[in-house]
């Protein structure tokens, strides 16, 4: 009891039991009728108790009478319900970014369709405008213009297809994949947020450096490693972020995402890859990326480690 609520036993046992009550009420916001000196004959079984060290308690109370239905005591019981609060806190935030997940591919196929005509079209008007019998000083400008135009549409095309790709259920089959182009495409995928904080530079074969793996899963842990790379960086700092992609052997690769950021504390690394371990401040991840990006890649054979 005094392991859970952080009391001396000493305080606790030259305490008398009222005065013990008042003293948990000062521990929590808000505190309930559960807590109250005298309840009468109300009856309270278990009410949630939030502690103003930020912990949640499930508070009970019972009545404890003789065979005449007379009582003699009251009984308490608390338990920590932290951890699991967290747990469905958090599983309640994957659950809504599987479902934005969902809307995400569903729009991405919307966007998909007018932009492949806006390509055709493009391209017809090119083609036109390059066979018009006008001097070359007013037809270069336009047909460099659309050009431009249609370069942008294809970027906006890589990442509709990058998005669909890793928005899709999959059922995990390995297939070859090209580390190279998984890695492209999820560059493109995060590049509207790396952009604001870091300069990236990529060094990449090349030459086809294949696995057997899934793309989306591999995807995923890619994007994991970049999301945290950018979330690492102080708003308003010119940094870099690296990253490379190594041959290591004829089937081997080593894949590295280097930040220059704030790095990590000995302690956190200590639990990196723990579930449900966030590393950013409450709200801005849910702990499970690099735990589940640690199981992805064992399940391929391979291995992640950290400096």
């Amino acid at each position: 009891f005094c392991e859970l609520w952080r009391l001396g036993e000493a305080e606790l046992k030259s305490t008398d039991p009222c005065t013990g009550l008042r003293r948990l009420r000062a521990l929590v916001v808000d505190p309930p009728a559960l807590l109250q000196v005298d309840l009468g004959e109300e009856a309270v079984t278990q009410v949630p108790l939030k502690l103003l060290d930020g912990r949640s308690f499930l508070g009970y109370r019972a009545r404890i009478t003789r065979a005449d239905e007379e009582r003699f005591a009251t009984a308490y019981y608390f338990r920590d319900v932290s951890e699991l609060r967290m747990v469905h806190e958090q599983l309640v935030v994957a659950d809504r970014r599987a479902s934005v997940g969902r809307l995400a591919a569903g729009v991405a196929h919307e966007v998909n369709n007018p932009l492949t005509f806006i390509m055709s079209n493009v391209d017809y008007a090119i083609d036109e405008v390059s066979a018009l019998p006008v001097r070359t000083s007013l037809g270069a400008p336009i047909v460099e213009a659309l050009s431009d135009t249609r370069a942008g549409a294809e970027r906006v095309a890589y990442i509709v297809r990058a998005l669909t790709e890793l928005s899709r259920s999959d059922e995990g089959q390995v297939e070859p994949v090209e580390l190279g182009d998984c890695l492209r495409k999820m560059l493109a995928m995060d590049a509207h947020e790396l952009k604001h904080c870091a300069r990236v530079r990529t060094h990449l074969l090349d030459r086809p450096a294949l696995v057997d793996a899934n793309a989306v899963r591999l995807g995923q842990v890619f994007l994991n490693l970049l999301i945290n790379a950018g979330k690492a960086i102080a708003p308003g700092q010119h940094q870099t972020i690296d990253v490379s992609l190594e041959a290591r052997g004829d089937s081997e690769y080593a894949v590295t995402v280097r930040d220059t950021g704030c790095g990590m504390s000995p302690e956190v690394k200590a639990r990196l890859f723990q579930p449900f371990f966030p590393t950013r401040s409450a709200g801005q991840g849910t702990g499970l990326g690099l735990s589940i990006s640690l199981s992805i890649v064992q399940s391929y054979g391979g291995s992640i480690s950290v400096e």
